[in-house]
């Protein structure tokens, strides 16, 4: 498993709910209170174990530090493909988007203590996505994009209002580290 195993048109999925661990360190930090927000800290083996026997699975990668769009930007850039998302089927919870509007973060560079990105060939991402599904941690996990031989090295997101945008790495000091 590896980004050199990625290709065009494998599919990316999920695992869950971006930003809830960065979006709960920021809340406390500055002293939000935000009703349902917790940490999605969690031990992922289960999960990936659930997953290893397809053979159609090409990388995995937690989205803990620099969040989702930290893991897309590194397989894009290092596979020297493109990579495809679509901003609505990313999984974000109310809680995270509010922390992530007060402050001015963007949830898709927060860390996710609890969530894996999943690159798998076509044949079986529907069977990966409900292996993952039926897992403590996977209850959420969604679809999110694909690999394209298009924009190499770069990563698009497809915005909920129909435009496009480049998703870039993370600029600037993210949320400090506390751990």
């Amino acid at each position: 498993l590896g980004i050199r195993n990625l290709r065009p048109g494998d599919s990316l999925i999920l695992t869950g709910p971006v930003g809830l661990h960065g979006a709960t360190i920021a809340a406390l930090r500055y002293g939000l209170k935000s009703e349902g927000l917790v940490s999605d800290c969690a031990s992922l083996w289960p999960l990936v174990e659930s997953i290893l026997p397809f053979g159609a699975l090409r990388s995995i990668r937690d989205c803990t530090r620099g969040g989702l769009a930290t893991v897309l930007c590194e397989w894009a850039e290092a596979s020297g493909l493109g990579i495809e998302v679509e901003e609505k089927a990313i999984p974000l919870t109310a809680p995270v988007s509010s922390v992530c509007d007060l402050l001015g973060f963007d949830p898709f560079t927060l860390a996710c203590e609890g969530c894996l990105l999943v690159a798998a060939g076509n044949e079986e991402k529907d069977c990966i996505l409900e292996t993952i599904r039926e897992t403590p941690w996977g209850s959420r996990a969604a679809l999110i994009g694909r690999v394209t031989d298009k924009h190499p090295g770069w990563v698009s997101l497809a915005t909920r209002s129909g435009g496009s945008r480049v998703l870039d790495m993370p600029a600037g000091e993210i949320l400090p580290r506390i751990c």
